[in-house]
C-alpha cells in the first residue's frame, strides 16, 4: 500500500510510511518544502501586515491574530489556526472583508470552497492543520508577492484585492494580470473621513491608573476595586448582523461573540508575593504599566502610612516598583467580552502533509518577578524601546523631586538623576525615547521647558516656551504646545522655538497627545477634541466632548481614544477602508444619526447613503461613493432619532445584494 500511494503523485508527500512517526525524516524534508514553515509567526494586533518590534515582544501569540512575511508575501492567520499559510491567508482576508460572513471561519471556509477552492483543486476543509498542495502553494505565494509590489494599498487590502481577481478569474495565478490596472471594489478614505463612535464600561468609574500597551492595543486599568482589567481598541471591524440575498433565498449568518478573558495572564510572569524580601503590609496600589510582552506588568505601591526615606532600592518592603505577572494574588483581572470579526482564520489544502510540532509556551522561563523595594516613588513611565523606567522619587519636604532610570528587566536604579522644580510636573517622550521634554506646568510656573537625555537624564537643552500646560513631540522633529492662554502652537525643537502655527481653542487644554508616528495629535480643552494634522499644523477635526471628565488620551496611527466618565471614546481617521458596504456599516454611528436628525432633510424612511453623508457635512466627491448604498432605519414606521434602535444598511458586494444590521 506504501508503494502504491508513493507512486500515484509526486504532489502527496506522505510520512512514516513503515511505521515511521511524525518527528521521521520524512516528515521533517515535506515540511521544509514550504518556505514559510521555517520562519517565526509574530502577532499581528493591529492588523496592518506588519510585524512590530512592539508586537514581536508579545510571549504568547496563540490569541492573536499571526502573520509572518516569505520574501515580501504576507501571510496571515487567525488566532486559533495552528499554522499560518498563504491559504489561511486568504481565509482570513475573506473573513475581514466580506461583509456577508462577519468574521465567521466556517462561512470563510464555505464560501471560499465555493467560489475558489473547487476550480483550483485545493480542499479549503482542511484548515489550521494542513499545508496546501505543494504546486498550488508556490503559485499562490507568487500571487501574494504579486499583491504587495502592485498593490495600491495597505498590505490586508492588497491580499483582498488580488482575492477579489482569483475569484473573479477562477485562478490562483494572477501572473498575467497587472493588479495595478484592475479596478478594485475596495475604498480607502484615510485623511478624508473620521469615525467616532464610543464604547461604554461602567467599570472605568473611580478607576486609579489607565495605561496603553502599544503591543497588543490594549488599555489597561486599575478599577476602584484594584482589579486589572482591559479594554481592546486595536482595529476592528464593526460588529453587524448580515443576511445575504440570492436567488430568492435568504440566508443568516449569525453574529461571532469572541469571549476573550485573558485568562491566561495570570499563569506567568512571576507573582508578587514569591519577591525575596516582599513583605506583607499597608500600602496602596497606585499605579500599573503594562509590559509589552503581554502577561507581565509593572506596579507602583506606596505606603498608606508613614515613608521611609531612601534614595535607593532596598533589599526588603512593602512598596516600590515591580515587574510581576499581569494578575498577582494581591489583585484580579476580570474577564472581558468582546465583538470582533478578525478572530479567525485557517489553513487549507488537499493533502495531509503533517506541520512542524510547536515549541512549547513557557512564559514562566524568563519572565520572573523583579522588585525595587523604595517607599518614596511618585509615578512611574516606562520607556519600551529603550528598555528602562523613568521614575519621579520624592526626597522629602525639604529637598526636591528627581528623576530616576531603573533597568526595565531587572529594575535595577541607576545613579542617574534629574532634579526638578516644584512645578515642572509634566514630562513627556519623544518619539524615539531618547529624549524626555520636561514641561514647567504647574501653577505659578514660568521656567522654560527642558529637553534631557531619557539614558544619562543629563539636561541637553532649553526650549523657549515657558506658558505651556501640555507638550508632545510631532513628525520631523518638532513639538507641539498647548499653552496656558488656550492656544495651541508647532515650534521648532530649539532654544529659540521659532513658531510655525498657532491659534486658539475653545477653552482651557487637557492633553496633548501625538500618534507614534507624529504625524497626527490629538487636544482636549474643556468642552472638545481636535484632531490635528501635524504635517500642515492645522486641523483635521473638531468633536464635542466633556473635556473635564477625560481620565486619559491616548493617540493612536489611526485613531484617537479618550476615556472619559464610563466610556471608551474614538475618533477614527486612518484604516477606514475595505469594500463599500463594509465601509458603510463602520461610517453609520450615533453621532451621524444625531447629525442627520438636525438637517432640514431629515427624515426616518428608507434613504440613500451618499445622499445622507453629503448632508451631514461629508464632501461630495467622498459622499458620491456610497451612491449605491441604501439605509433603512429601525425599527420601520420610527419617527424621530431618539426612537432608532438599528439600522439596515444594504448594497451589492461581489455581484450579491446584502443587507447588514447595525444596531445604534
Amino acid at each position: 500500500m506504501c508503494k502504491l500511494a508513493l507512486s500515484i503523485s509526486g504532489v502527496l508527500l506522505l510520512s512514516a510510511c513503515g511505521g515511521g512517526s511524525d518527528d521521521s525524516t520524512s516528515s521533517t524534508s515535506s515540511v521544509d518544502a514550504y518556505s514559510y514553515s521555517s520562519l517565526k509567526e509574530c502577532a499581528d494586533t493591529d492588523l496592518d501586515g506588519v510585524c512590530s518590534t512592539y508586537e514581536q515582544e508579545i510571549s504568547d501569540t496563540s490569541t492573536y491574530s499571526k502573520m509572518i512575511n516569505d520574501n515580501g508575501a504576507i501571510l496571515t492567520a487567525h488566532a486559533g489556526s495552528e499554522m499560518v499559510s498563504p491559504f489561511t491567508t486568504l481565509v482570513h482576508s475573506e473573513m475581514l472583508f466580506n461583509p456577508a460572513l462577519k468574521g465567521d471561519e466556517e462561512s470563510a471556509i464555505t464560501y471560499l470552497q465555493k467560489a475558489l477552492g473547487d476550480k483550483v483543486g485545493v480542499n479549503f476543509l482542511h484548515v489550521d492543520t494542513t499545508h496546501g498542495p505543494k504546486q498550488q502553494t508556490e503559485v499562490l505565494l507568487k500571487t501574494l508577492r504579486q499583491a504587495q509590489s502592485q498593490g495600491q494599498f495597505d498590505p490586508m487590502l492588497n491580499i483582498a484585492h488580488a482575492l477579489d481577481l482569483m475569484i473573479a478569474n477562477q485562478t490562483i495565478d494572477l501572473s498575467s494580470i497587472n493588479l495595478k490596472s484592475q479596478p478594485s471594489r475596495h475604498v480607502s478614505f484615510d485623511g478624508l473621513l473620521t469615525v467616532q463612535g464610543s464604547q461604554v464600561d461602567s467599570s472605568l468609574v473611580g478607576a486609579k491608573s489607565i495605561t496603553y500597551n502599544p503591543a497588543n492595543q490594549k488599555i489597561v486599568f486599575l478599577d476602584a476595586s484594584d482589579n486589572v482589567k482591559q479594554i481592546d481598541i486595536g482595529n476592528r471591524n464593526n460588529a453587524v448582523s448580515a443576511s445575504v440575498q440570492q436567488m430568492a433565498q435568504l440566508k443568516t449568518i449569525n453574529r461571532y461573540d469572541d469571549d476573550d478573558d485573558d485568562d491566561d495572564d495570570h499563569h506567568h510572569g512571576g507573582s508578587i508575593d514569591d519577591l525575596l524580601g516582599w513583605q506583607q503590609g499597608e500600602h496602596k496600589l497606585v499605579q500599573i504599566e503594562p509590559a509589552l510582552n503581554s502577561i507581565q506588568s509593572y506596579k507602583l505601591y506606596q505606603p498608606k502610612l508613614v515613608a521611609q526615606a531612601s534614595e535607593q532600592c532596598g533589599s526588603a518592603g512593602t512598596s516600590g516598583i515591580f515587574l510581576t505577572s499581569l494578575h498577582d494574588k494581591s489583585t484580579q483581572i476580570a474577564k472581558q467580552s468582546k465583538v470582533t470579526i478578525d478572530a479567525y482564520g485557517g489553513a487549507s489544502g488537499s493533502v495531509p502533509i503533517p506541520i512542524p510540532k510547536p515549541t512549547p509556551v513557557n512564559p514562566d522561563a524568563d519572565l520572573s518577578a523583579q522588585r525595587c523595594f523604595n517607599d518614596n516613588f511618585n509615578w512611574m513611565m516606562p520607556l519600551y524601546k529603550k528598555k528602562s523606567i523613568i521614575a519621579e522619587l520624592d526626597d522629602g519636604i525639604y529637598a526636591k523631586d528627581k528623576l530616576r532610570w531603573l533597568s526595565a528587566d531587572k529594575l535595577v536604579m541607576g545613579s542617574e538623576s534629574y532634579t526638578l522644580s516644584a512645578t515642572q510636573d509634566f514630562v513627556v517622550a519623544s518619539l524615539d525615547e531618547s529624549e524626555l521634554l520636561i514641561v514647567d506646568s504647574g501653577a505659578g510656573g514660568s521656567d522654560d521647558a527642558v529637553l534631557i537625555d531619557s539614558t544619562t537624564l543629563a539636561a541637553k537643552s532649553t526650549i523657549g516656551i515657558n506658558n505651556a500646560k501640555a507638550a508632545a513631540f510631532t513628525i520631523n522633529d518638532k513639538l507641539i504646545f498647548g499653552l496656558k492662554d488656550n492656544n495651541v502652537t508647532w515650534v521648532e525643537k530649539s532654544q529659540f522655538a521659532t513658531e510655525l502655527n498657532k491659534f486658539e481653542l475653545d477653552a482651557a487644554i487637557h492633553f496633548v497627545k501625538s500618534s507614534p508616528n507624529g504625524k497626527q495629535s490629538a487636544v482636549v480643552t474643556d468642552s472638545s477634541l481636535y484632531l490635528l494634522d501635524n504635517s500642515k499644523y492645522q486641523v483635521i477635526e473638531q468633536f464635542p466632548i466633556q473635556g473635564s471628565a477625560v481620565k486619559d488620551l491616548r493617540v493612536l496611527n489611526d485613531k484617537a481614544v479618550a476615556v472619559v466618565g464610563n466610556s471608551i471614546e474614538y475618533f477614527q481617521f486612518a484604516k477606514i477602508s475595505g469594500p463599500k458596504l463594509k465601509v458603510a456599516a463602520q461610517l453609520i454611528t450615533n453621532r451621524i444619526k444625531d447629525k442627520w436628525a438636525a438637517t432640514p432633510s431629515a427624515h426616518w424612511k428608507a434613504t440613500n447613503m451618499g445622499f445622507l453623508l453629503e448632508e451631514t457635512g461629508i464632501e461630495a466627491s467622498v459622499a458620491n461613493k456610497f451612491d449605491s448604498i441604501n439605509v433603512n432605519w429601525l425599527p420601520t414606521g420610527v419617527t424621530q432619532a431618539s426612537n432608532v434602535t438599528g439600522v439596515n444598511i444594504s448594497g451589492l458586494d461581489r455581484g450579491t445584494w446584502i443587507t447588514l444590521y447595525k444596531p445604534l
